[in-house]
């Protein structure tokens, strides 16, 4: 064949093997150049494994060598190869797979100014028709030296400049010297005002060119530092008026409204210190810093603060420029937000003329979350009551109905109102339980939750959509009773008949991933798999031998069997439970079904018995374990191991694959002993705590704090520990079932305040932590203000410098104004007594003399 520089095209492919390995970048791309785009392509086949197989031969050249000549020459060997790619590509996607890689010795192939100019030489003299399509695939690359080549690209004018989020964070991380090259292309700095507008994720200008501890190996290139950070290079093209500086501050302080995570906006106050903005500069913007207050984000508005406090001392700031947006970090949780917003709002209101404006800002503070807040609002309020107006102070009553019941006494005194207006009770008796007796009271107002029928039997289409709720995770415990049931008579009917019957399952649940159904959508595809008449796969094959997973196995090999038999261990109520009625001595079924029939039976818990539990905090990663003697009576039942063993086998397993409805159906399985579901699973348990559920993190806690809210649930002797920790737990849904359970619980008197307590403070700070059992109290409040009061007094007594205590002490003083206060302990008061100036002192004695005065 004859190319069309009149040699045949063997000798042209010599030249170029020749030109490759002596790494002459510049004459391999006019090489390209000459043959042309269509030749190129002709020769795809045979030019596109050679120069992949060069490029390879290259870099384990540079591995190998210790001389630099030949990594200089591996480097620009491979590189040239790496081009022809390039050049004969048949799409975008092609030519940046042979770009990807590792490079040749340490180097990106285009990490070489000489690389890229030759590869730009090449690209746009032979103009592919992916040409652009690879520009902008490479401008979004966060590899730089990709992102590098496919900016000359757009340089060059080969392609249009992207658009995309992508590009402009690529664009911020990899282009370099900033100065340097904003000074070049003014068309950069409108890709820089995009950023600040948030268009973009904009997280790369804390991580990357604005901090010098994470500064990229882009930057580290000896450039200087006006060149290195955009931090700075904004500043200095401020300074030489490349850019204009008060368009950069404008549009700093607008970024800072934006309601982004403070990692990004971060950035932006660094930045907006370097700028060094003057007096008359501040001045000039008080209006734009007074609007920071509202911004959503709490440390921008704390940045804010100090500056309208100093220009409103200093005249530079109006109050009519802050009143408007005044109120706004009353809305912020944090406490230092909402008590430096007060000091502005105190010094408005020293002017007559601005009080009451400044008194309705102060509104919102009266239903901030922080009693402190709370207090402190309360405290400027005193003082500028007699001056507001009948208005004002209308607005203010209104809002007042959020202040905590601790401070509505004293807001009651402040303006006169009866208690019926404030919320306070009228006519209260103290109540005579304290923290020990509680629990001996009435039920009123307690209404336990109605227990779940058990299902009537499945037909043939409730058959079906009960394994169909199997494998989406949404059967209920009963309705996978009346499916193991409905299984093992379907095993009756002719193969040609259940094979009609799944078959609108059958498709679907084979493409399923058997590790994200748990165990009983696992057995759910083994039990349509068994039925249609094809080999059925192990439910749980590296799963431990549980009572759960030998129930389900030993109801597969019944149905693989094709045994038509009863149920024998259907429940006789929605909670699992079988009323004594002799099935516990039967003979039918496996083993595992006679146990299960056993245990829904046992309700004196004479079959079963736990003594000497414990629960102790492990010091290496602070998970409980447990140590126990087991007094076992199993009756017609024959287990082959130890007490150790048993419990295991009785434990919830571990396992990440387990999902809410395998868990919400075994604890069915235990009903009169739900401890020994727990026993094996404290590391599980205290993940719960400090994480919120997940795939491997299922419920288990709060689906047992569920089932001890039950009125008729027997507690065991793990359930103060138990509730304990929901009371600790992370998750606001596991922390409200915990608060269920504890006014189930006492209120039946099945457990006291004191066991619940002294159980939480055996485990210590780390994994009882008050802050958060602060935040169950103040949800029990509402519930029952007696039991949150008393709670809170074990919990104190128990943990009395414990972190956190001082938030337990604010519940304490709240529940006493709703439910009336009680004698504290000695400890408390001893406590009180000393000469502390600590919230929790302060709290203390707060709740003294609230009883105090109540006698």
């Amino acid at each position: 064949m004859v190319d069309r520089q009149g040699g045949s095209w063997d000798e042209a492919l010599v030249e170029l093997d020749g030109l490759v390995r002596r790494g002459e970048i510049e004459a391999v791309a006019n090489w390209c150049i000459d043959r042309g785009l269509a030749e190129l392509a002709a020769h795809r086949r045979q030019l596109g494994p050679w120069g992949s197989a060069v490029v390879e031969e290259a870099r384990a050249a540079s591995i190998n060598a210790d001389d630099a000549n030949v990594h200089e020459l591996s480097y620009y060997c491979g590189s040239a190869a790496a081009l022809v790619v390039v050049a004969c590509a048949r799409s975008a996607g092609g030519a940046a797979e042979a770009l990807d890689g590792n490079g040749v010795f340490g180097r990106s192939l285009w990490d070489d100014q000489r690389v890229r100019e030759a590869a730009v030489q090449t690209l746009g003299a032979l103009r592919p028709r992916w040409l652009p399509a690879l520009a902008d695939r490479l401008t979004r690359n966060s590899w730089d030296q990709q992102w590098e080549l496919g900016w000359a690209l757009v340089t060059a004018g080969l392609s249009d400049k992207p658009t995309d989020p992508a590009y402009l964070e690529q664009m911020a991380m990899q282009i370099g010297p900033i100065a340097q090259s904003l000074r070049a292309d003014p068309g950069l700095i409108d890709d820089v005002w995009r950023i600040f507008e948030g268009d973009g994720p904009g997280r790369f200008w804390s991580a990357g060119p604005a901090s010098p501890d994470s500064e990229p190996a882009a930057y580290q290139r000896g450039w200087p530092v006006e060149d290195r950070y955009w931090s700075t290079a904004l500043v200095t093209l401020s300074a030489d008026g490349t850019i204009d500086r008060d368009d950069l501050i404008d549009r700093t302080l607008a970024a800072l409204r934006r309601n982004d995570s403070w990692a990004v906006l971060q950035w932006f106050t660094l930045l907006l210190d370097e700028l060094e903005l003057s007096a008359a500069e501040h001045a000039a913007r008080a209006a734009k810093f007074a609007s920071l207050l509202a911004a959503p984000n709490p440390q921008v508005v704390g940045l804010a603060q100090p500056i309208c406090g100093s220009m409103l001392q200093d005249g530079a700031l109006r109050p009519d420029d802050v009143l408007p947006y005044a109120d706004a970090p009353f809305f912020q949780p944090t406490k230092v937000v909402a008590l430096a917003q007060l000091r502005i709002l105190n010094s408005v209101g020293t002017d007559e003329a601005w009080r009451n404006e400044a008194a309705v800002c102060l509104g919102p503070a009266l239903a901030h979350p922080r009693a402190d807040v709370q207090e402190a609002a309360l405290t400027v309020l005193e003082r500028w009551w007699p001056d507001l107006s009948s208005p004002t102070q209308a607005t203010l009553t209104d809002q007042a109905q959020g202040l905590a019941p601790s401070h509505l006494r004293r807001w009651q005194a402040l303006t006169g109102a009866n208690s019926s207006e404030t919320g306070v009770p009228k006519n209260r008796e103290t109540p005579t339980t304290s923290s020990s007796t509680i629990g001996t009271n009435d039920t009123a107002g307690w209404e336990p939750p109605a227990s779940p029928e058990v299902p009537p039997p499945l037909d043939d289409d409730g058959f079906v959509l009960a394994l169909a709720a199997m494998l989406e995770g949404t059967a209920q415990p009963m309705q996978v009773e009346r499916a193991l049931e409905a299984a093992l008579q379907a095993c009756r009917h002719p193969l040609e008949y259940r094979q009609q019957l799944v078959a609108p399952l059958a498709e679907s649940s084979a493409r399923r991933d058997p590790w994200t159904l748990g165990q009983l959508g696992r057995w759910a595809v083994a039990c349509i798999e068994s039925l249609a008449g094809q080999a059925t796969q192990p439910i749980g094959p590296y799963e431990p031998a549980t009572l759960m997973t030998d129930l389900l196995h030993e109801t597969l090999q019944e149905i693989v069997s094709g045994a038509s038999r009863p149920w024998t261990a259907m429940p006789d109520g929605g909670d699992g439970r079988i009323q004594p009625d002799g099935r516990q001595r039967s003979a039918e079924g496996g083993p595992s079904e006679r146990l299960v029939r056993l245990l829904r039976s046992d309700h004196e818990r004479t079959a079963l018995r736990l003594s000497d539990v414990e629960w102790a905090p492990k010091p290496d990663h602070h998970a409980p374990i447990y140590t126990c003697s087991l007094d076992a009576e199993l009756r017609g039942h024959t287990f082959d191991g130890g007490h150790d063993d048993l419990i295991s086998y009785l434990s919830m397993p571990t396992t990440w694959s387990l999902r809410p409805q395998d868990i919400a159906w075994a604890l069915t399985l235990t009903p009169h002993h739900l401890e020994t579901a727990l026993i094996n699973t404290a590391v599980v348990i205290c993940e719960l705590c400090d994480n919120e559920p997940s795939m491997f993190r299922p419920p288990l806690l709060t689906l047992v704090l569920e089932r001890l809210a039950r009125p008729d649930q027997q507690p065991g002797d793990l359930a103060p520990l138990i509730t304990a920790l929901g009371l600790n737990a992370k998750p606001a849904a596991t922390r409200l079932a915990a608060v269920d359970a504890v006014v189930s619980l006492i209120k039946t008197q099945r457990l006291t305040t004191t066991e619940i307590s002294s159980s939480g403070a055996r485990l210590g700070n780390e994994l009882f932590k008050l802050e958060r059992v602060a935040r169950a109290l103040q949800d029990l409040l509402g519930h029952d203000p007696a039991i949150a009061r008393d709670l809170a007094i074990a919990v104190l007594t128990d943990c009395p410098k414990a972190r956190g205590a001082h938030a337990i002490a604010t519940i304490l003083c709240d529940a006493q104004e709703l439910a009336g206060p009680v004698p504290l302990p000695a400890s408390l008061v001893e406590l009180a007594a000393e000469k502390g100036r600590t919230k929790l002192h302060t709290e203390l004695r707060r709740a003294i003399a609230s009883a105090s005065k109540s006698d």
